[in-house]
């Protein structure tokens, strides 16, 4: 079964949660949600990756397993995945929220100081959908921790954004993994545009037959 994005209800009911509730980790999901990061990548940020001054985040490292299973900092795995995000002034205030009075450093750190793994957050995230209740079970499709990527990315679809700016907003190495990831949502988009561009036709008597 194929990962799925959130639909409009669904986030909203997740929104209301970690801007409400006391959820550990709420800050690196809600990034995700509206930057489209890997959440590897959001564990990885620290301060000076982010430029108050043009407003951008740089991405360029993540949080992995390496040798013995320990968790460590690298590089992306592709040259793709380093990227400068353009994010908007909500974004940009809320990550001066977040930094706070550090002046270097990591911007997210677990209980007992150390870096903070998917699987610390994906277990805070699972626990959240199931306790509030937040998934609607008869959509189609898997819900993980992933998913909040793919949120913000059919958002940005349903937007009208172009596959091309997407490819570079999530880091993709070329824009078939794009389109091939976010095919039905292109589709369902394009028919919707193709349709309201028909009328218009219509309207002004310009029809082939």
């Amino acid at each position: 079964m194929p990962v799925r994005a959130l639909t409009v209800a669904e986030q909203g009911k997740l929104l209301n949660v970690l801007k409400t509730e006391d959820v550990r980790y709420s800050e690196i999901m809600l990034l995700s949600m509206f930057t489209g990061m890997r959440i590897g990548e959001v564990c990885a940020l620290t301060e000076e990756d982010i430029n108050f001054n043009d407003n951008t985040i740089n991405v360029c490292k993540t949080v992995s397993r390496g040798e013995y299973g320990k968790t460590i900092i690298c590089e992306t795995k592709t040259s793709a995945g380093m990227r400068k995000l353009h994010i908007n002034h909500a974004v940009a205030e809320f990550l001066r929220a977040c930094i706070g009075e550090k002046d270097f450093g990591l911007l997210f750190k677990s209980g007992n100081n150390k870096l903070v793994t998917t699987n610390q957050v994906n277990y805070v995230y699972a626990k959240v959908l199931k306790d509030h209740n937040i998934i609607d079970n008869s959509v189609y499709g898997k819900v993980d921790l992933h998913s909040l990527r793919h949120t913000y990315a059919t958002r940005c679809i349903e937007a009208g954004m172009p596959a091309k700016v997407l490819q570079q907003i999530l880091g993709h190495t070329d824009i078939s993994i794009t389109l091939d990831v976010y095919c039905s949502v292109f589709k369902k988009y394009s028919d919707e545009h193709l349709a309201v561009a028909d009328e218009y036709m219509k309207a002004n008597n310009l029809e082939i037959a």
